[in-house]
């Protein structure tokens, strides 16, 4: 993950975080904990990767902003060419954007120790015991039996619970005759 790796006990008010607010400062090229409390000493630094750090040091030598941060041509779809900027003045722009909640994240390494009991599902524990009760074959019994698990979920999992609950509403949509109907929500891996 790129988060700072510490012991779970850590995380815990009672055992003063570890006495963390006596650390050296901790330059984090990643993601910091919100409750500064937990890390006080970490500061935020961009990330290593482009265009962060590779695009300041361009800057620094050649006071030009690199091309990753630059509007996309129309010619090249490499991420690299730049950044896709909407044409707000295009008329009917806000129609036509796409109706769709979208989430792509990191899996953060830290979940697990501040908040043991969440987890993914598990096939044998959390969804075979429901397969032989009689069930529709869209597989909305799996999303049932997920849902089940509640408070246990890890939040990316919850995204891929409702992303699936959305496909099967959508397909339904589209069943019956609303052929432009897609997913509400992509929250997937």
């Amino acid at each position: 993950g790129d988060a700072p790796r510490i012991k779970s006990r850590c995380y815990d008010k009672a055992n003063d975080y570890c006495h963390s607010s006596k650390f050296a400062p901790i330059l984090q090229f990643g993601s910091v904990y919100i409750d500064t409390e937990i890390l006080p000493s970490a500061i935020a630094m961009p990330m290593p990767v482009r265009p962060h750090i590779p695009c300041f040091d361009e800057w620094q030598l050649s006071r030009q902003v690199c091309q990753d941060l630059q509007p996309r041509s129309a010619m090249s779809d490499r991420i690299r060419d730049g950044i896709v900027f909407g044409d707000t003045r295009r008329k009917n722009y806000w129609d036509k954007l796409i109706p769709q909640v979208l989430w792509r994240g990191t899996d953060f390494a830290y979940l697990h120790l501040k908040h043991p009991e969440m987890r993914p599902p598990n096939y044998k524990t959390d969804i075979l015991p429901f397969e032989n009760e009689a069930h529709p074959t869209d597989g909305r019994w799996a999303i049932n039996a997920i849902h089940g698990m509640g408070e246990l979920l890890l939040p990316r999992w919850r995204g891929v619970l409702l992303t699936s609950e959305a496909e099967i509403e959508a397909r339904e949509y589209r069943e019956s005759g609303n052929s432009n109907v897609i997913p509400w929500c992509n929250i997937k891996f």
